[in-house]
């Protein structure tokens, strides 16, 4: 089975450089142009199934990646984004400098973090190995093709969960908005065919296959 994991696309917090985590942000016009990339980029993929964060901007980008196969988008709690609290409106660069103690746990120690107000990596590590404990291996061998729609760091956990990875590992990968990062799934084991590529956003003609 292969994995085909996307970051939902732009919204105004984004490119103002703004923490979103659990805030109900919804796409702004780039990030709906994106979404019709990256849907036209596996529109030849046989989806057969596609799971989304419930937040707005991801669900968006799901429904436009699950609309030319004739798929309901499956809303999954345990790819949300992570609930930074009161950081979330914030940037990091502003965070680095006014708390510095704990942007350094958050960014060499995540294991030990708890976002103030908000949730702890640990914790939300733990139900992204239940989800795919429980939603992706037991599809191994039922689907092909499915589709996941998250955020920066719902996909980093998500990664830390499939290919059993220490957090300060993932949190060193990049996911641009809408990349694309293809994973595969054989007798319980992940390979990684593809980390957060874009180019379906640099191609005027808004990409073509996935690869």
């Amino acid at each position: 089975m292969q994995l085909y994991i996307v970051r939902h696309g732009t919204t105004d917090w984004n490119q103002a450089h703004k923490i979103q985590g659990a805030v109900d942000i919804p796409l702004n016009a780039e990030g709906m142009q994106q979404a019709q990339n990256i849907a036209r980029r596996l529109t030849d993929i046989p989806l057969a199934r596609v799971f989304s964060s419930p937040l707005m901007r991801a669900y968006q980008t799901a429904q436009a990646i699950a609309a030319p196969h004739g798929l309901c988008v499956e809303k999954q709690d345990a790819l949300s984004e992570l609930g930074f609290g009161r950081w979330e409106g914030d940037n990091f660069r502003h965070i680095a400098q006014t708390e510095p103690d704990l942007y350094h746990t958050f960014r060499h120690h995540p294991e030990q973090m708890v976002m103030p107000g908000g949730q702890s990596l640990a914790g939300r590590l733990a139900q992204s190995v239940q989800f795919v404990q429980q939603m992706l291996w037991p599809l191994e061998h039922a689907c092909e093709h499915v589709a996941i729609i998250s955020h920066a760091y719902g996909i980093r956990l998500l990664m830390a969960a499939l290919f059993e990875a220490p957090l300060t590992l993932t949190t060193r990968f990049f996911f641009p908005n809408t990349s694309l990062t293809i994973v595969k799934l054989k007798a319980h084991q992940a390979s990684l065919w593809l980390l957060g590529d874009d180019h379906h956003n640099q191609q005027s003609n808004g990409g073509g296959h996935a690869r």
